[in-house]
């Protein structure tokens, strides 16, 4: 299967994909009429994808492929793919609305998210997940309306296996099949918070078992809310029927389940025939606070709290190795100063921090650091304050052990928010910390710390590392990967500043050293929720302190220990698994406190016995368990049922949400009069706000960002007073709300003005009408004057200027409403008293420009639009000569003189029009413009691409002189080269031949038209590379090797180049007489073009009908399957008949045949064996 595109959005991802950055769209709608097939063949680390900005895909595919696909090669490493904010909205012809495949163990895609995608109305599955794809979230997303079912994950047929995998938030409703599918072996599965509504099929349907499912939904679905087998852990649900959906949880077992406070409620009429739980098969079932009825099968051993087969304990003294770590540092040990560095990121986070503002660079997807960039906060700021990339990445040049970004809390300052987003630091291992945040006492404080999707790799200390007084603080899908000394550490501060209110939600830790997640120096309010801790060199998570929470989180393969505690610490909904490195999922050693374990497995898959346990705790305090497993417990730990913590402390606390007008333009800033209703307020970090308008719930939604704020602009209101509502609902469901009533009003007032008597006159008393009961200023002759006038209870205003001089004057008369809108009105007159004579005066003064001077500059006079406008006396008709001629067409000035026109017929060219008025006393100004008018739009077109001595030469052309090219390669501006005077331009770079380049262009005219190039030009390296074009006309040169190359759609130039080239056509249409190729350099008995793919067309062994050459001055006849060429015009020009019946050419007209490519030069000595069709 080939790469494929369609304009715009696939396009862009497909480019974001290869060339390793987050594309971000600003919703718009796409239709997309042709499937968007995404090959990645190539490691690509990100991140990487695209952020749809709330775009939506409209599918007119129908031939019942996926709408968007994305292949991972064999042997690719795929890491930070991320598919954010757009909706599809399918037709139910096309197949997936998106699939992944990653189809084989020597190819991996990991550390991957989806969020807040909805698909809906395809013809296959919403999302379709197979193979080696793991480690990966699925955030507030809803799969609606689908023919297949919501979503699938399944082990692929080439033995790729999904795994680590996290559903949270959003929903699956109203599919054609089961809501959510684990196939084909698929199982590693944590669900939280989701809602299964109405599915043709069950909720969810795991035949080999699922990790999780806690805090979600499940009404009505036409089976049982979830059917699984094997084992499955089930906390917190709701099931809700009116009769459907006759068993909530429905199981086969082979393994245990946990069920710990779901609750069934019936719906519908007379007694309830539902169940809350059907478990049958041989295993053991742990019910906990249950409310519905539960019917269990004769081989199924149920118990409660501390109960069943978890009792497999061994008393032993011998605990798990405690790891050494580095000792917590702080800013007032050595004291570091503010670093003066001027790169980009560095100016952009000191500027921000210094005026309480979010900076958001996206001008760049990459910055290089070649010293630590240090930042000390010495004032308070409460305003969100921070920075975004967009996605880019930070490269580290640093030495020494510096850390990259050190961000340094001073004493007594207060910070309300600090916020950092969307970046990744990849190190080299001489620096320090990536990230390090420091707020060491009491004295100071960072109330509300947020970092989202910040990766960090490779440095040569900790990945990130906060120390001190964080009152409050949040890492959302965030990954620490390959650090020295350790992926994250949070930890009090030696100078007595306290670490508190963590949160981790998704991302995880991976092969760092000492441990992933440190909790350090008594640091240990945190909760991890939907995290993976993974190959660490030491354990996934040190928290020698205890930790509130852990859930729905994986430990695999960290060295030792997965996580070592000391003292309470509480894990739902945990997997473990190991080859055998990670002997012991929890340990540790306590100092009191209970250690609770619920719905927690462990999972060994090395060779020969099992030598791993599920927990080895030592020390002194309590083990509470809700589930099976190996346990070691020292002398002094007591095995107990406890009172195990499925979530924190219940949560009835409603979300806090705020709601205020982003601009309240009234006369006062509280007024909630506005002419702007634009809204924003505050809310639950990363939650969805939901709106009523006037009494309405309508569809569109905000989303908070990490540190809670949200914005919203209602659309189609009327002038007129409004009460908009806006709400979150958080996982437990409490719906938090804030009303914000206020006034609209977006109409300036309308204001007229005029003399009691004419233009000339010796009273100049001003009449005029506006808005009853407003003020009305004034300015006089361009400047305002503190005198004021009322309109009346009818809108009519009068007013008498003094001290004026005899002659003309303009006066301006306006009016502010209450809402800050402002309408004015000019009026001009000539003021000549009993002492002076009223002369005819000076001629009224006209001016006249382009309304958009589109050229290289604003004064150039070239334009690609004619439109005119410029000034007069106020009401005057204008009058024009166009080239020197009279014509009908006129203008009128408005209120304030101002007056446009658009001439109609001009030809592209140098003209001259001449605006002018003639006033009441006969008296004519007039004004010249000369301008030249360009309305053609520049079209770069590649004409060769070759290289030499490590620089690429692309040509070209746009058939007009002086217009500016911008060359690109892949997504990297390469440079600007200017077309002749015939036309042409040409450009050289440099050009590795080690690496393939895709040059695209852009062109610009004199009168600033831009035009996009839609061919590209491609250069292959020494390398045998496989080569693919547009659906433009492309130029592609092989370069060295042996090469594969396809040119797509469109008239594309291909040359091989040095070595064995394979010229590949998929299709007829590749091709035509209308648009066919040029092979520049075939070389007979070495290169080949290959029709493998094409039907209609005779071969065997490989080898395609030859009819050879056929020649003649008349008519030739190209038989029915075969393919021939005829020599004519100084090139050789290969025919194909794909039909049943023979097609008729001439050497100088070949229409008729199907397919036609031209070879460059004749006497070829082309043979069958040039040719393959296998």
């Amino acid at each position: 299967m080939a790469t494929t595109t369609n304009a715009d959005f696939g396009a862009t991802l497909n480019a974001a994909i290869q060339g390793g950055y987050v594309a971000h769209l600003s919703g718009q709608t796409y239709t997309i009429d042709q499937p968007i097939v995404i090959h990645v063949t190539s490691t690509t680390q990100g991140a990487l994808g695209i952020d749809g900005g709330g775009a939506t895909l409209v599918s007119q595919v129908t031939n019942g492929a996926p709408l968007i696909q994305i292949v991972v090669d064999p042997g690719v490493d795929l890491r930070y793919l991320t598919l954010s904010n757009f909706t599809i909205a399918g037709n139910g012809l096309e197949g997936a609305g998106i699939r992944i495949v990653a189809d084989g163990n020597d190819r991996w895609v990991y550390n991957w998210t989806i969020d807040n995608v909805t698909v809906q109305h395809v013809g296959g599955y919403g999302l379709d997940v197979q193979g080696s794809v793991f480690e990966g979230s699925v955030r507030d997303s809803w799969m609606i309306d689908n023919a297949k079912g919501g979503a699938v994950f399944a082990h692929s047929a080439g033995g790729g296996q999904v795994s680590a995998l996290r559903w949270f938030g959003g929903g699956l409703k109203d599919n054609g099949g089961a809501g959510l599918v684990l196939d084909n072996g698929a199982r590693d599965l944590t669900v939280d918070g989701a809602a299964f509504v109405n599915n043709a099929d069950v909720g969810i349907s795991a035949a080999w078992g699922i990790s999780a499912v806690s805090a979600s939904t499940f009404q009505d679905n036409h089976g049982p809310g979830v059917w699984f087998q094997n084992y499955g852990n089930f906390n917190n649900n709701t099931f809700t029927t009116s009769g459907v959906q006759g068993v909530g949880i429905q199981g086969y077992l082979a393994g245990s389940a946990t069920l710990v406070g779901n609750t069934s409620t019936y719906t519908g009429a007379g007694s309830d025939p539902t169940a809350l739980a059907d478990l049958q098969g041989n295993g053991g079932a742990f019910l906990v606070g249950d409310s519905g009825r539960i019917v269990t099968g004769s081989s199924v051993a149920v118990s409660g709290v501390g109960g069943g087969n978890e009792a497999h304990v061994v008393v032993d003294s011998q605990g798990v190795a405690l790891p050494t770590l580095a000792a917590v540092s702080a800013a007032t040990t050595a004291s570091v100063a503010s670093s003066t560095g001027t790169d980009a990121v560095e100016s952009a986070l000191r500027s921000a921090i210094a005026s309480g503002t979010v900076t958001h660079l996206t001008d760049t997807t990459t910055y290089t650091v070649t010293a630590p960039i240090v930042i000390n906060i010495t004032s308070s700021i409460q305003a969100e304050t921070g920075i975004d990339l967009g996605g880019a990445k930070i490269i580290s040049h640093i030495a020494g052990g510096g850390p990259v970004i050190e961000i340094i809390v001073a004493p007594g300052v207060d910070v309300g928010h600090l916020t950092l987003s969307n970046f990744s630091v990849l190190g080299n291992g001489g620096e320090g910390d990536g990230i390090k945040i420091v707020a060491d006492g009491k004295d100071r404080v960072i109330r509300d710390l947020s970092i989202n999707n910040v990766n960090v790799e490779h440095v040569g200390g900790i990945g990130l590392d906060v120390l001190g007084n964080v009152s409050h603080g949040t890492v959302l899908e965030s990954w620490m990967h390959g650090n020295g000394e350790g992926g994250a550490r949070f930890a009090n501060s030696a100078g007595g500043g306290t670490a508190s209110g963590l949160e981790w939600m998704g991302g995880g830790f991976r092969k760092n050293g000492g441990a992933g997640l440190i909790l350090d120096n008594g640091a240990h309010d945190m909760t991890v929720r939907g995290a993976y801790f993974v190959d660490n060199y030491g354990p996934g998570l040190y928290a020698t302190s205890g930790i509130t929470l852990v859930r729905d989180s994986g430990f695999e393969n960290n060295e030792g220990v997965g996580a070592l505690v000391g003292s309470s610490a509480n894990f739902v909904d945990v997997g473990f698994a190991t080859y055998g490195v990670q002997k012991t999922g929890v340990g540790g050693y306590l100092a009191g406190g209970q250690v609770t374990l619920t719905g927690v497995g462990s999972e060994y898959y090395g060779w020969g016995a099992n030598p791993t346990v599920l927990a080895n705790l030592q020390g002194s305090g309590t083990l509470a368990m809700v589930g099976g497993g190996e346990v070691v417990a020292g002398p002094n730990v007591t095995m107990s049922g406890g009172n195990p913590v499925i979530n924190p402390p219940a949560d009835t606390t409603a979300p806090a949400v705020t709601e205020r007008l982003a601009s309240d333009t009234g006369a006062s800033a509280s007024d909630k009069i506005t002419a702007d209703p634009a809204l924003t307020g505050t809310g639950d970090p990363g939650a969805v706000v939901h709106f009523t308008v006037d009494g309405k719930a309508i569809a569109a939604t905000a989303m908070a960002t990490a540190s809670g704020v949200w914005s919203y602009t209602p659309v189609g209101l009327a002038d007129g007073q409004h009460t908009v509502v806006a709400s979150q609902t958080d996982a437990a469901g409490n719906t938090g709300t804030a009303s914000l009533i206020f006034k609209l009003d977006t109409t300036a007032p309308v204001v007229t003005e005029r003399l009691a008597g004419g233009t000339a006159t010796s009273s100049p008393v001003l009449t005029g009408t506006g808005d009853p009961d407003t003020l009305v200023h004034f300015t006089i002759d361009g400047r305002a004057i503190a005198a004021t006038t009322t309109a009346d209870a009818s809108g009519v205003w009068s007013y008498t200027p003094v001290g004026l001089a005899d002659g003309q004057h303009t006066i301006v008369a306006s009016q502010t409403d209450a809402a800050g809108n402002t309408g004015s009105a000019a009026f001009t007159f000539t003021l000549a008293t009993a002492q002076s004579a009223v002369q005819p005066g000076p001629a009224p003064v006209v001016t006249q420009k382009l309304v958009s001077d589109t050229g290289a500059s604003s004064t150039d006079n070239i334009t690609w639009d004619p439109t005119l406008a410029g000034t007069a006396d106020a009401g005057a008709v204008l009058h024009f000569t166009v080239d020197g001629k009279a014509i009908t067409a006129t203008a009128t000035a408005d209120a304030k003189g101002a007056w446009s026109f658009t001439p109609v017929g001009l030809t592209d060219g140098a003209h001259t029009i001449v605006a002018s008025e003639t006033n009441a006393a006969g008296v004519t100004g007039t004004a010249s413009l000369a301008f030249t008018l360009d309305t053609h739009t520049p079209i770069p077109i590649f004409t060769s691409v070759v290289q030499s001595n490590g620089q690429a030469t692309v040509s070209g052309t746009t058939g007009t002189a002086n217009d500016t090219i911008s060359i690109y390669d892949g997504p990297t501006w390469a440079g600007f080269a200017t077309t002749g005077s015939d036309g042409h331009f040409s450009f050289t770079t440099a050009a590795a031949s080690s690496a393939v380049h895709f040059y695209g262009a852009n062109a610009t005219d004199l009168a600033g038209s831009e035009g996009h190039g839609i061919g590209k030009a491609i250069l292959g390296s020494y390398k045998s590379d496989t080569l693919s074009g547009t659906s433009g006309g492309d130029v592609i040169n092989g370069g060295g090797g042996d090469d594969k190359i396809t040119g797509g759609a469109g008239a594309d130039t291909l040359s091989g180049a040095a070595g064995k080239d394979r010229f590949v056509y998929n299709a007829a249409a590749q091709s035509t007489p209308a648009a066919a190729d040029t092979i520049t350099d075939f070389q007979h008995g070495s290169d080949k073009i290959d029709f493998t793919t094409i039907a209609g067309i005779t071969a065997a062994a490989g080898v395609p009908l030859f009819q050879g050459n056929i020649t003649g001055s008349g008519n030739l006849t190209l038989n029915p399957h075969s393919v021939a060429y005829v020599e004519a015009g100084g090139a050789t020009h290969v025919l194909v008949n794909t039909s049943n019946a023979p097609e008729t050419v001439t050497a100088t007209d070949t229409h008729a045949a199907n397919m036609e490519i031209v070879l460059l030069g004749v006497n070829l000595g082309l043979t069958a064996s040039d040719f393959s069709h296998s």
